[in-house]
């Protein structure tokens, strides 16, 4: 990571004093003699980073009467950063109410969000469609909560003194993140079934060698993978691998492969609310009785509404807990507040239904 220069730092701190409150629209900044000392750093220096300042709006410099802090500034903003082809999708409640939950604690905190959506079949591509993350916004910026790996972007944002954090799924992929325990999950899916008497339930999930896009970072889909192969004891015949796509639509057609074939499951457990949620499509298409015929444990998310006649018997996630964790986090970021634990892993709960 490239080490910022004196004037960059300078400026960045001044920048996070002003838009975390410690200076107010219009107050009179110290004199250049104070800054000086506070900073440790030549008047060239010093300089440089107030015109910086200047140039943003962040500040107004007023001939013979000093430095003040724009009265113009207004309220900061908070970015939040997700896929707007995931946001829109059919099964992608999970996104959506990671997003909603967003707005609804910035603006509770006085702040402005702000949507930074991107587009794109891969990661790269996403994020490279986000101007606040290519160019990092100056000026009423403050923070950046995203849905998604930032990648490279971090590095841009830290250097511009945008503090961000991201939620995911399994694995960590910034150096502050908000993840869920996916491990646990699989975990709990398995014994369920198992402790139902099903020793040889299959697993349906999405393959991360295949499909119409390429959202992954850091080896989380091998690592998803790993585990559901564990789940089912690394058994080829067990494990009904679904390409990926934002609606998942080839898990309505496989599911119908699986079931009219001579080894089909007695019970299946769904790794995600989305492939379940094609795949019961099928299933009362097909009049399967559920759990008589097959016995079914779902991932899901709090508040996921499956319009299937048997209550499902979920583990689930809460966005909103997820959202909330992150937010605390970065508003400690934010006002310069240590954190003590950059990483946030968030359990699973069961939901009970009658579909086991």
């Amino acid at each position: 990571m490239p080490v910022l220069s004196k004037t960059a730092q300078v400026e960045q701190r001044l920048r996070r004093s002003i838009l975390c409150g410690e200076w107010a629209p219009g107050t009179h900044l110290p004199g250049e003699r104070d800054m000086l000392s506070l900073f440790g750093v030549s008047r060239t220096t010093l300089r440089d980073a107030l015109t910086s300042l200047a140039s943003q709006g962040l500040i107004e410099r007023k001939q013979k009467s000093g430095t003040y802090v724009s009265t113009a500034l207004g309220t900061t903003t908070v970015a939040i950063v997700a896929n707007a082809d995931l946001l829109t999708a059919s099964t992608s409640y999970y996104f959506r109410r990671l997003v909603q939950e967003a707005r609804r604690l910035i603006r509770e905190s006085g702040r402005r969000p702000v949507a930074a959506y991107g587009h794109g079949n891969t990661l790269q591509a996403c994020l490279d469609s986000i101007d606040v993350l290519t160019r990092p916004a100056e000026g009423k910026l403050l923070g950046v909560l995203s849905t998604m790996p930032l990648g490279s972007a971090a590095e841009r944002l830290k250097e511009a003194g945008i503090s961000a954090v991201d939620i995911g799924a399994g694995l960590p992929v910034g150096k502050h993140s908000v993840i869920f325990d996916y491990a646990r999950l699989t975990e709990m899916g398995a014994q369920r079934l198992l402790s139902a008497g099903y020793a040889d339930f299959a697993v349906m999930c999405v393959h991360p060698a295949s499909g119409e896009t390429d959202m992954e970072a850091n080896g989380l889909g091998e690592m998803l993978l790993h585990l559901q192969e564990k789940a089912v004891d690394f058994r080829a015949d067990r494990l009904i691998p679904v390409p990926g796509s934002y609606d998942l639509k080839q898990t309505y057609h496989i599911f119908k492969q699986v079931w009219a074939s001579a080894k089909r499951p007695r019970a299946i457990f769904f790794c995600d609310d989305g492939i379940c949620d094609v795949a019961t499509r099928a299933i009362l298409e097909l009049g399967i009785k559920v759990p008589e015929e097959l016995a079914i444990v779902t991932h899901a998310n709090k508040g996921r509404t499956f319009h299937f006649p048997v209550p499902l018997t979920c583990v689930e996630f809460d966005p909103a807990a997820a959202v909330r964790a992150a937010w605390g986090m970065l508003e400690k970021l934010m006002t310069g507040e240590r954190v003590d634990d950059p990483v946030v892993r968030i359990p699973p709960h069961w939901r009970e239904g009658k579909s086991v």
